[in-house]
Formats: C-alpha cells, sequence, structure tokens
C-alpha cells in the first residue's frame, strides 16, 4: 500500500494512502503495553483478540498533538460525531495525566488496537518476526519507537474515533518499565461501552 506525504511537523507526518485515508508517523515515541508481535486476547474479546499498543509522546510535542486531533476532530465530524463530547475511551488520544499508570505523566497516549499484525522492525529496518529468536524480548514497555498508524471512525450501537497500529521501528532498547509487566489493562482498550459521551472541560487540551 502506497502512502503519500501530506506535510511534515514537528516529530512527525501526515500520510495519505491512494484512497486519500489519512496516517500518522511518528518520530521517536515510547511503547507501554505492546502486544505487537502476538495477540492479547482478554476475557471479554469475541474472537481470538489483538494487536495492542500504547504510544507515549511527550506533551511538548504540540505540533503532534495539534495533528492527531485535526485527524481526530476531521474523522469524528464525518461520522456526524463531536470529538469533545466523546468519552475518554471512544478516542484514540487521551491525556496521560489522567491514566493509572504513572510512566505516562506528562506525556499524551494513543491507544492502538488492530486484528491484523502490524509490521515491526529494528533499527536497520529488517523485519521482526514473532518466531526470531528473542524477538518478543525486544518489544516491551519502555522501548522507543517510530510509527505509523491508521484510524477508523464509528457511529452506530457504538460511538468512537480510534487509531490502528500498521508500522513500528524499534529505536532505543533502553529500560523497561518497572510497573508495566501484568497489569490487568483490559478496560483500557474496550470498545463496547456505548455512552452518551460527556461536556468536556474548555481547558481541557484533547
Amino acid at each position: 500500500m502506497a502512502m503519500e506525504t501530506i506535510r511534515k511537523f514537528e516529530g512527525g507526518s501526515l500520510l495519505q494512502d491512494e484512497s486519500g485515508n489519512d496516517y500518522i508517523k511518528l518520530n521517536d515515541v515510547i511503547l507501554n503495553f505492546p502486544s505487537l508481535l502476538k495477540k492479547k486476547k482478554f476475557k471479554t474479546d469475541k474472537g481470538d483478540g489483538n494487536y495492542l499498543v500504547r504510544v507515549l509522546i511527550p506533551k511538548d510535542r504540540k505540533a503532534v498533538r495539534d495533528a492527531l486531533l485535526e485527524v481526530g476532530k476531521k474523522l469524528a465530524a464525518e461520522k456526524k460525531l463531536d470529538w469533545s463530547k466523546l468519552k475518554e475511551d471512544h478516542k484514540f488520544l487521551v491525556d496521560g495525566n489522567k491514566s493509572p499508570y504513572d510512566e505516562e505523566d506528562g506525556f499524551y497516549v494513543v491507544k492502538m488496537k488492530e486484528s491484523r499484525r502490524p509490521v515491526v522492525r529494528l533499527k536497520n529496518k529488517e523485519p521482526l518476526s514473532p518466531d526470531d529468536e528473542g524477538a518478543m524480548e525486544k518489544v516491551y514497555s519502555g522501548v522507543h519507537s517510530d510509527c505509523i498508524f491508521g484510524f477508523y471512525a464509528y457511529n452506530n450501537e457504538y460511538k468512537g474515533v480510534k487509531a490502528n497500529p500498521k508500522s513500528f521501528r524499534l529505536l532505543e532498547f533502553g529500560e523497561q518499565f518497572s510497573n508495566s509487566g501484568g497489569v490487568d489493562d483490559e478496560e483500557l482498550y474496550d470498545d463496547d461501552d456505548d455512552g452518551d459521551g460527556f461536556e468536556r472541560d474548555d481547558n481541557d487540551d484533547l
């Protein structure tokens, strides 16, 4: 699938495919709870699970936040939704200061889910397979990565705008987050809350 760079901004780029669908490429972000090589299945999942990740973006990257909000609001409007009134778990972009995880404080967080396995590459662009020796140890909470992801919106029984992971290039194998392992984070990926949304505070960045 060929993509064209529509514009660049500090920390990333806006891309489009041949059908005009929007994608975002981000440079040097941090992955949290990544299940990118093998699916993670929760007890509420009807199928065999999904590939999941939470991408952490430093809050000083305002251009990234603005680009993400632009895409989110555009897709919401196309589905006759008001981004500002969507519930937190119905949006892909949330404030890490409100997260239950200390390591997300000071970041914007993009939540992603996908039924098809995204491409994962090493820094030298070599593809990483789940069958490669030591592969699972390379994709952990705290690893730095470039990434490309798409979006989808829905307005039926459920309402929301979500992100789906497409490609990751692992950059730096630093320290793993100490409090990210073995946590029940199922509620953070639940699409089945069909609430009516709420009025957001005027001072809320998102």
